[in-house]
């Protein structure tokens, strides 16, 4: 028998997650319009044209700018930031605003 199964219920389906000899069923939504898409610091530089160290130090203290940190004990902490397109798409329209008005001027 698999650890995992899919059933059908009501139309929509749930998971069964074996742990032992109990079953726990898990809600497996199929629906990801709630979900907003995200990039990485490298795709958000390579987008931008700057190096992934620039791209960093802008993004990292965005309020918006999700952070995946998760220290360790002896060992380097690392941070990673996941960036919302939406987050990304208000910094570009700030970037280009400011350089039209730079132009005008």
């Amino acid at each position: 028998m698999n650890s995992l199964q899919r059933i059908e219920n009501r139309g929509s389906t749930s998971i069964s997650i074996a742990l032992g000899p109990q079953k726990v069923p898990a809600q497996h939504h199929s629906n990801t319009d709630c979900v907003e898409p995200v990039m990485t610091v490298a795709e958000a530089a390579r987008i931008l044209r700057w190096s992934y160290d620039s791209g960093r130090r802008y993004f990292r203290d965005l309020p918006g700018v999700l952070v995946k940190f998760q220290p360790k004990r002896y060992k380097r902490p690392y941070k990673h930031y996941m960036i919302p397109t939406s987050v990304f798409q208000r910094e570009w329209d700030k970037m280009a605003t400011f350089n039209a008005e730079r132009k005008a001027a």
